[in-house]
This record gives structure tokens, C-alpha cells and sequence, in this order.
């Protein structure tokens, strides 16, 4: 009875021990026993793994001298002492070389006692934290990168966790006026920095994006410590920091670009103005001739409204040979870039009648040079033509009439221009040459200088008495 007793007792305690030795072996966690001089009297398969090995007598009966590098089998040792001496666990965080692979791993050892409790070895769990100790060490560096960029942004960035500054580059400090530690005070309040007309449209994305919802940039108003306004655009994402959600913040100053575009819708405002007020038709083609800006004046000039002439083209304007003429010439000016001036061409207006324009124009040229359309002027100069025309006939006229003078008259005539040179001269005066010259003993080039010569005398004396030639 007593030898099945104690039989039944030996099977149990075997059970157990294999119970014992299948948790220990299916672990996760690198388990090992040693006795009282750190040689390994139990491993387990993840054990033999941190170690590089794959068979048990590998390791057991053997110190971390014969397993590991001097130094990291010291550590180890000095732990285990550490451990007998005080009878108290120790817990680390240690770098363990083995197999040529570097792996970290967080350790737990405690004493073993035997049935007097006393210390006969050591227990450990060392649980295999390489890739954790990589992913910190990435947070790591892409928090030292996120530090060097926000430190050398040209913009302002900070982070707002739970309606606080909880961090604010330099830019924040140098723009805004106040110092790191002011704007980190629990006291303060980062609405003082914000236009008081644009608090509720931040107070409106801040919501936004606790409720988890993006929140577009947007353009608003901040004012700094002595009270200067800045104009910026802010945006904002939804981070973790320190473990919890937080704001991140970037703002970009736009003051001086405000001042720019206000500067140039002041400049637009008074190009439009003088364009408006100007006589002439002013005009914008795109790089095939059609329109894309037309002044109002093309009404009193052609008749049209400005809608109706956007998106034409001149040449849908003119009479279809001149249309034919002024396309090629603009053709042949888009090829090579080329302004023109004083370009006239004949336009028919809305009510059917023509009109004389003279055009100007300028290309217009993108950042690499090529050309995006024309930038021109046209002056109606129908009224000009038609005096010139009336100018021109009156001039034919008195050239006619001249022309029968000095045809007709007996008399000789000489015509002188305003610098007394010789203009015409009638057939009068050439007669009288042939008839005196040889008489005078001239030849007639002769007496003809003579005589002209002593014309523009008078002329600039005013003397007015009779010309006289004496015999050569």
C-alpha cells in the first residue's frame, strides 16, 4: 500500500515536471536556471536561440565567459551576484552578442532556494526587446530630425496639447516676442496671441480635429507681444505626443506677401482706371490672336460690348482681304517674338461702317521665354486719314497750279528752300541763259551760278535793285 502510495506520488510529481517543462519550453521568453556559480543548469529553446545554439549541452554547464564577450559576460556575472548577495530580484535592460547578431533584451532574475530557503542559484526571464529598442530608436532620431527642422523652419511650428503650449520653435520666439518659458506657463493662454476676430475660427478647427477631422489651412490674424498684427496661413494635424493626442501647428507669415498683392491690386486698380479713361482701345490676345482683355472704349470705337469681343480675334473684326493681310504680318511677329508700332488696318464696325486703326503692340513673353499672347493698343485715326487725304488733294493742287506758273509766266523764276538751296527754276531763266551767255563770254553753268549767287544775296541782304552781269 505504501510502495503505490509513493509510486502514484513519483507520477505525479513527474507529471507536474513535465507540465512544468512544456510551459517553460513553449514560452516566448528566453528562460534559464543557475546554481550559485552563474553556470546554466536549465535553458530553454528560446534560451539556445538568444545564444546562437541549437543543442542543450551546448550551454549548460557553461558561464556567459564562454558564451558571450568579456564585457557583456562581466555584466551578466556581476547581476548574478548581485542577486545571490541581496536574495532580491533585479531587473535590466541589457545588449547581449551572440552568433555574430547583436540583440537587446529586458532580464528578470530572482534567487532559487531550496526547501530551507536557502539560495542555491537563480531563475531569469529575459524577453527579446531588439525590435523595440529599434523602433524607439527610430522615434529617436525622427525626433531629433523633427527638432533640427522645426529649430531651422523659417516658419513658426509649435504643438498644443490640451489648450497648452507644449512646445514652440525659435521662429515661434523671435516673430511673437515672447520667450519659451512664457509660452509654455500653464497660465498661458494661447488665444492672446490670435486676432480677436479669428478666435472662434480656431477654436472651430481645434474642435474639429479633437472629433478627429481634417482641417483644411486657412488664413488668419496674429498679434504679438507688443501688439504688432501679422498676417498668416495655419495649419494644423492631429498628432501623438507623449503618448496622447496633441495639435500640430504650423504658420506660415504672409504679412509682406499681403502687402505685395495689396500693392499690386492698388497698381491694378489704377492700370484700370487709366485704361478706362483713355481714348484708346486697349487689349490683350492670347498666342493664337484671340482675346482675353479688352478695354470698354471698344464700344465708342467699333460699337461692341467688351462680352462680345472676348474670344474673337481682330481678324474677325476686319474685311477678309485685310484680315488675310494683318494675319500674315501677325504671324510672322509671333515667330519671332517681335513688337510692332504704328500698324494700320482696316476694321468694319458692329453697324457696318469702316474704321481706320492704328495698332500697337508688345509681346508677351512667359519665365522661359515663350511667347503666351500680345499686350496692345488701337487708336481710331479714321477722322486723321480722312484730312490727310483732303491734305494730300490740296497739295496736288498747288503743285499743279506751280507747276502751270512756272509753266506759263513770261518772267523768270527761281524757287529756293529755306536753307537758300536751289529748288526750281523755270524755263524763263533757262532761255534768258542761252540768249546772254555767249554774248557775256559765258558758258551758261556759268552765268547761271553767277546770277544765282546774287539772287540769294539779296535775299539775305533784302536788296531789291536790279541784277547786273558784266561782260567776261
Amino acid at each position: 500500500m505504501v510502495k503505490e502510495k509513493k509510486e502514484r506520488k513519483e507520477m505525479g510529481m513527474e507529471e507536474e515536471l513535465r507540465k512544468y517543462r512544456l510551459i517553460v519550453e513553449s514560452a516566448q521568453d528566453a528562460i534559464f536556471v543557475k546554481d550559485l556559480d552563474s553556470h546554466y543548469t536549465l535553458v530553454n529553446q528560446k534560451c539556445l536561440e538568444a545564444f546562437g545554439k541549437s543543442k542543450q549541452e551546448e550551454v549548460l554547464g557553461k558561464r556567459d565567459d564562454e558564451l558571450l564577450p568579456p564585457k557583456e559576460a562581466k555584466i551578466n556575472i556581476e547581476h548574478d551576484q548581485k542577486v545571490f548577495k541581496t536574495g532580491k530580484l533585479k531587473e535590466v535592460t541589457k545588449k547581449m552578442t551572440a552568433g555574430g547578431k547583436e540583440r537587446w533584451f529586458q532580464a528578470k532574475k530572482v534567487p532559487l532556494r531550496d526547501n530551507q530557503g536557502e539560495i542555491i542559484g537563480l531563475i531569469g526571464v529575459a524577453r527579446d526587446i531588439t525590435e523595440r529598442k529599434k523602433a524607439e530608436e527610430v522615434l529617436r532620431e525622427n525626433a531629433e530630425k523633427f527638432r533640427v527642422l522645426a529649430e531651422e523652419s523659417p516658419n513658426m511650428i509649435y504643438i498644443n496639447q490640451k489648450g497648452r503650449v507644449v512646445y514652440a520653435n525659435k521662429k515661434c520666439a523671435e516673430v511673437m516676442g515672447y520667450k519659451r518659458d512664457e509660452f509654455y506657463s500653464p497660465n498661458f493662454d494661447f488665444l492672446t496671441l490670435i486676432a480677436p476676430e479669428y478666435r472662434d475660427l480656431v477654436k472651430s478647427g481645434f474642435s474639429k480635429h479633437m472629433k478627429g477631422e481634417e482641417v483644411k489651412p486657412y488664413e488668419y490674424a496674429l498679434i504679438t507681444k507688443e501688439g504688432k498684427r501679422i498676417d498668416a496661413i495655419h495649419l494644423t494635424k492631429l498628432i501623438r505626443y507623449g503618448g496622447e493626442s496633441a495639435l500640430l501647428g504650423i504658420i506660415t507669415d504672409i504679412t509682406e506677401r499681403k502687402r505685395v498683392e495689396e500693392r499690386v491690386k492698388e497698381s491694378e486698380r489704377k492700370y484700370r482706371d487709366m485704361v478706362e479713361v483713355t481714348t484708346d482701345w486697349v487689349w490683350e490676345v492670347d498666342k493664337d490672336g484671340m482675346y482675353t482683355y479688352v478695354s470698354p472704349k471698344v464700344k465708342d470705337i467699333l460699337g461692341y460690348e467688351v462680352d462680345e469681343v472676348i474670344g474673337k480675334t481682330p481678324f474677325d473684326l476686319m474685311p477678309k482681304d485685310e484680315a488675310k493681310k494683318i494675319l500674315r504680318f501677325f504671324r510672322e511677329k509671333a515667330i519671332k517674338k517681335e513688337p510692332f508700332f504704328g500698324l494700320e488696318n482696316i476694321n468694319r464696325h458692329k453697324e457696318g461702317h469702316l474704321v481706320i486703326l492704328e495698332t500697337s503692340s508688345i509681346p508677351i513673353l512667359d519665365k522661359r521665354g515663350e511667347l503666351i499672347g500680345y499686350r496692345g493698343i488701337d487708336r481710331d485715326i479714321t477722322e486723321r486719314k480722312k484730312m490727310e487725304k483732303m491734305l494730300w488733294k490740296t497739295e496736288e493742287q498747288h503743285k499743279k497750279a506751280i507747276e502751270n506758273i512756272f509753266k506759263f509766266v513770261p518772267e523768270s523764276l527761281l524757287v529756293f528752300t529755306d536753307k537758300l538751296d536751289l529748288y526750281k527754276k523755270n524755263k524763263a531763266f533757262q532761255n534768258i541763259i542761252k540768249k546772254y551767255s555767249a554774248k557775256l563770254n559765258y558758258t551758261e553753268q556759268e552765268l547761271a551760278e553767277i546770277i544765282i549767287k546774287k539772287v540769294k544775296n539779296r535775299i539775305i541782304t533784302g536788296n531789291n535793285t536790279a541784277i547786273r552781269v558784266s561782260k567776261k
